[in-house]
């Protein structure tokens, strides 16, 4: 992975909600949502039934983001207790140790690993107009050949 920023990361997934799975699509997203013990959470995607925390770090997911994940979940829950609640980590790789912490939690979680599940240098499906990894030779959606390579064009 370059050295993208944080901020660029966010960035990707704010216009590209679909990278983290189909049914971003259709959710309401709350970007930097602010909570009122004024944490804030980096994306929480919902709808009546359903809110979704993901926490993104250009590093590794280690037991502290973990941690800020469960603090965001546990204002959510209050915020909206008859909502089902999810969490979802995005980083560079994960720490050995905090599956099992994950598992303690009491809520679900998915890890995102980014240049893996989320491409973090991105072009743009001339055909579809959809996010794919810069190295991709075939669109992953549509399987069009011809790509847009700067993805700020349609932003």
């Amino acid at each position: 992975m370059n050295q993208k920023r944080e901020y660029d990361i966010h960035t990707i997934i704010k216009n590209h909600p679909y990278l983290l799975g189909n049914e971003f699509e259709n959710l309401n997203l709350k970007h930097e949502k602010v909570y009122q013990d004024r944490t804030r959470a980096d994306f929480v995607f919902a709808d009546n039934g359903l809110s979704i925390v993901v926490e993104v770090k250009k590093g590794y997911i280690d037991a502290e983001m973990l941690v800020q994940a469960l603090h965001y979940l546990d204002n959510e829950k209050k915020e909206n207790p008859r909502r089902f609640l999810k969490g979802i980590l995005v980083g560079s790789g994960i720490v050995n140790t905090l599956e099992n912490e994950i598992k303690k939690s009491g809520y679900e979680f998915q890890i995102k690993l980014l240049d893996v599940d989320i491409p973090t240098n991105i072009k743009i499906c001339d055909k579809c107009r959809r996010a794919n990894s810069l190295f991709s030779t075939l669109c992953r959606y549509c399987n069009s050949k011809k790509f847009i390579i700067d993805p700020f064009l349609f932003q």
